[in-house]
């Protein structure tokens, strides 16, 4: 009778998981590689460290807002620089984002912002219509930040984050374990959508495991048009940063554009939906 032998296993050495809180993903790469671009947003361009800095006085603005631990702050936007500079100053600031679909209509960001409880929201020109219309109805919603031009009489982000230091961020005590860092909602298939609270070791720990899943160095250049508000858009965001890979990010999918991109900054990543 032959004898069986298992086929040998692939070894693969147990994971780390760092214990800090979600901004942890950003201060990292910025101390190891200040100087490399972090992300491009069409000519714009921003190193690890310039993303911290500006991160870092976005923190200062949302405390100086009246921002505390624990409080809901809500993103608006499409993928933008703005976005990911506001999602790791409010892990920073020790609040919880909540980012909503951009193709959201009246009813549908008044649920989630009032079923939140946003006390601050960040938005654009374009959004600031539909924001408005439904401002009465949202006795939580403090102050409403807008990206570019069209502020219409509410703080630019621009001005309002460069009026505070950029440099050390808020000493915010975080407990990675119990505190949240973000809360999206689900699509709603069965019912209204749900927050899933997410904490900072949640989101650590995932990022961390698709790194090591996908091999991720900082030598990758990543092409990011899934959607940040959605969580595989948030795990690029997370996971890119933390690795020291650069980001290329799109507002939304175009074929033609994205393989202009994937040409113009040598692409070696490429997530999409099947």
């Amino acid at each position: 009778m032959g004898s069986f032998r298992k086929p040998p296993r692939l070894f693969r050495p147990p994971l780390h998981y760092p214990e800090y809180p979600f901004h942890g993903l950003l201060r990292t790469p910025a101390q190891r590689f200040p100087d490399r671009v972090a992300l491009v947003e069409g000519e714009t361009e921003l190193t690890f460290r310039e993303m911290e800095c500006l991160s870092n006085a976005c923190a200062h603005a949302l405390r100086a807002a009246g921002v505390e631990k624990g409080d809901r702050v809500a993103l608006f936007l499409p993928n933008s620089a703005e976005f990911e500079i506001v999602f790791f100053a409010g892990s920073m600031a020790g609040a919880v984002m909540t980012p909503l679909n951009p193709s959201y209509k009246e009813s549908e960001a008044q649920y989630q912002l009032k079923d939140s409880g946003a006390k601050l929201l960040v938005t654009d020109a374009e959004h600031l219509p539909l924001v408005e219309a439904i401002r009465k109805k949202l006795p939580d919603l403090q102050e409403v930040i807008v990206t570019g031009e069209g502020a219409a009489g509410h703080p630019r982000f621009s001005d309002w984050v460069l009026a505070h230091p950029p440099s050390p961020p808020p000493e915010i005590p975080i407990d990675q374990a119990e505190d949240l860092v973000a809360l999206p909602y689900s699509s709603g298939t069965t019912g209204f959508p749900k927050g899933v609270m997410l904490t900072h070791r949640n989101l650590v720990t995932n990022y961390h495991m698709f790194i090591a899943n996908n091999r991720i160095t900082e030598d990758d250049v990543g092409l990011v048009f899934l959607p940040l508000y959605h969580i595989s858009g948030a795990m690029l965001m997370g996971g890119f940063s933390c690795a020291g890979a650069r980001q290329i990010l799109m507002p939304r999918f175009e074929l033609e554009e994205s393989l202009r991109l994937v040409e113009k900054h040598r692409i070696t990543l490429f997530f999409a939906v099947p």
